[in-house]
């Protein structure tokens, strides 16, 4: 499987996702490697995609390209495994969104946007065994890592050094 790009709701989508997760199921597929190159997208559609994974009944083993930043991190720290190629960008940051409305209907998303960003936090906590505290002075502004400092600190588990990676 592939996320390569964007994640938005009409690229690299939740809804395209599951429908490649469903065809490989279906045929019998018991463990997944995905490969992900992608400068982020929607927290939403990244959180539902994590949703899909944490549903899969196999392994899904998640293989970093030369970025992987924002969503799409949060997508592959949830993954079984998460290996960088030696020359990988890892970035987090908290989530956000693009809003409009009232007085009311902004706050309102700001309510939900500080769940979700919440919800990002502990995972990648999770991960890597920091604290939230920590996670959240990290991401105080962006946060880009070279492979080197993401095994480090725990946001990925191995660095693929000089291989080849099989991206069929």
């Amino acid at each position: 499987m592939r996320i390569i790009g964007d994640i938005f709701d009409w690229r690299n989508s939740c809804m395209d996702f599951d429908a490649q997760v469903s065809a490989m199921v279906t045929s019998g597929v018991k463990d997944v490697e995905l490969y992900i190159y992608s400068k982020g997208g929607s927290c939403f559609e990244a959180n539902e995609i994590v949703n899909i994974i944490k549903r899969f009944p196999g392994t899904i083993s998640c293989v970093g390209g030369a970025i992987v930043a924002s969503a799409a991190s949060y997508i592959a720290i949830n993954c079984n495994s998460f290996s960088m190629p030696a020359n990988g960008l890892l970035m987090i940051h908290k989530p956000n969104l693009e809003t409009f409305g009232n007085a009311d209907e902004i706050g309102s998303q700001l309510e939900m946007l500080k769940t979700m960003t919440d919800i990002y936090c502990k995972a990648y906590a999770k991960k890597t065994g920091l604290s939230e505290q920590q996670v959240s002075d990290l991401w105080a502004t962006e946060c880009w890592m070279g492979a080197e400092e993401a095994l480090q600190k725990k946001f990925c588990d191995s660095i693929i050094a000089d291989e080849s990676i099989d991206n069929t």
